[in-house]
């Protein structure tokens, strides 16, 4: 067999520097399936247990990196289950291309056994969206394809159906027509580098060096910056909030971090909030406005690549439409050091050695659990805590601060045994039922070459407090318990015991 298209497929993914496809074999992509097996030294298959997490994977990478992540899926349903994790691309303004399978040309239309139009299907998510007819569209639509994806930072979408799949890279399906000249087209893309008008650097330097507590907000934007944003930081003596996609821009244990932002934020950066009179926020969208300042108490100054973005928030003084890191290195030779840094040694880590440590929810983790597995046959160093209370339990809290008695998010006993999974599965598993076994059980954890994981029983009726505890939240979540409330004895009941023990660490 010569050349198919899915060499020429596989090849041009290989020039774009993917080493990665994330996926799960069907027979609407068996053609694609013999591209990368053809073509296995030079682009990675990664066999899943299920498309979701194909395409979470290869948009945890595209974070990770900043590069084009990859997923693949059949055609008609395992397409379909690809939807969460490309959307998940999309809100998150991450790089990802979605190749999927399709029936053969010839039976399209008919009503043939599973036939979905995916390019349909993927018209709200996706940048661009294409079903390839012809082996002559390629490698072109791979370029246009993964510079669009880059350019737009979201999701991208070709079909392939299994007639162009294995049909002959050189072939001209209709050669009674003469062919048209396909585009000529380079596995390229440059970044530009887009910098604020001169006059609108003044204009934020002026607010900044004004401000007396000036805080930094840092998303997703601000990646590749880090740096840069600890730099202005240190020259303003502002703390670091971080959006939870933002988590990456600056590390954790940088001096100059408060922690994340929202319900389950930091108390810190809940505090921080509410005691600044000047925010920068670099390259973020945070949705959650009654987690940042009132609109009017502060300054703000934005730096966002997307002047659609800028104000959607909040209410900017000056907008910096550009890149974020070219904008910071033209901003910070304006910026005076503030030599006051009592406002930013309020808010710094007391124990900025202490290691950082993930959890999980027990419905979380059930979602997706097969890809433990997945971990495992890769010997992936991953540690995963579980906190094991049979339910729901952020969404069962969101319910009562609204005032509402909880409804439908309890699992009820026994309880799934997810240690138990984790050794059928080949790793690490290990259940804690007491407090005094979870030291031990981290320490085992932790030292295990390979992937990990803890599950920890936890009282279902201990409430996630938020960093700060508002007067309405508080007041809501009363009225839960006069609505009617199940469980309102023994939560009540844990508060209590909650409060005593405080008083007996203080």
């Amino acid at each position: 067999m010569g050349e198919i298209v899915s060499d020429v497929l596989v090849s041009r993914l290989a020039e774009w520097g993917v080493d990665t496809v994330f996926g799960l074999p069907g027979d609407g992509i068996n053609g694609i399936m013999e591209g990368l097996r053809r073509h296995q030294d030079r682009v990675k298959f990664v066999l899943v247990h299920h498309e979701e997490a194909a395409a979470f994977m290869a948009t945890a990478y595209a974070k990770a990196t900043g590069r084009i992540g990859v997923c693949l899926a059949t055609s008609g349903p395992g397409g379909i289950h690809l939807a969460n994790g490309l959307y998940d691309a999309k809100l998150d303004h991450a790089p990802v291309l979605a190749i999927t399978g399709m029936q053969e040309t010839s039976v399209l239309g008919t009503g043939y056994q599973q036939e979905v139009h995916l390019d349909r299907f993927f018209a709200d998510v996706a940048e661009y969206n294409q079903v390839v007819v012809n082996p002559a569209q390629l490698p072109s639509l791979v370029d246009i394809a993964i510079r669009t994806a880059y350019a737009r930072r979201g999701v991208v979408h070709l079909s392939v159906p299994n007639d162009i799949q294995i049909a002959d890279a050189g072939t001209n399906p209709w050669p009674a027509v003469a062919p048209a000249n396909p585009p000529k087209t380079a596995p390229i893309y440059l970044a530009p580098a887009l910098l604020p008008h001169e006059r609108d650097l003044r204009a934020a330097a002026e607010v900044l060096n004004a401000g007396e507590k000036v805080a930094i907000l840092a998303g997703i934007g601000g990646r590749g910056a880090g740096e840069l944003i600890e730099q202005v930081a240190d020259t303003l003596a502002a703390p670091i909030i971080k959006t939870l996609s933002g988590k990456m821009v600056v590390p954790d244990d940088s001096p100059y971090v408060t922690g994340g932002i929202g319900l389950l934020g930091t108390a810190a950066s809940a505090d921080l909030v509410d005691d600044v009179d000047t925010l920068l926020m670099v390259g973020t969208n945070f949705p959650y406005t009654k987690h940042l300042p009132a609109p009017g108490k502060v300054k703000v100054v934005q730096i966002e690549l997307d002047a659609v973005r800028v104000g959607n928030r909040l209410p900017t003084d000056v907008p910096l439409i550009g890149d974020a890191r070219a904008t910071l290195e033209a901003l910070l030779p304006r910026l005076n050091r503030r030599s006051d840094r009592s406002h930013l040694e309020k808010y710094q880590h007391a124990f900025p050695g202490r290691e950082v440590v993930a959890f999980i929810g027990d419905g979380g983790f059930a979602m997706l659990m097969a890809e433990f597995h997945t971990a495992v046959w890769h010997r992936l160093p991953i540690r995963v805590v579980i906190n094991n209370n049979s339910s729901l339990g952020q969404i069962l809290w969101e319910q009562m601060v609204l005032g509402y008695p909880e409804h439908g998010v309890r699992y009820g006993e026994p309880r799934p045994d997810y240690a138990a999974w984790a050794r059928a599965a080949g790793g690490h598993g290990v259940r804690v039922d007491k407090p005094g076994e979870l030291a031990d059980a981290l320490r085992e954890a932790f030292a295990y070459d390979g992937p990990a994981l803890v599950d920890v029983t936890v009282d279902p009726n201990e409430p996630p407090m938020p960093g700060k505890v508002t007067y309405e939240q508080a007041k809501k979540f009363g009225l839960a318990f006069l609505h009617g409330q199940p469980h309102k004895a023994a939560i009540a009941s844990t508060l209590f015991k909650d409060r005593i023990q405080q008083f007996k660490d203080s």
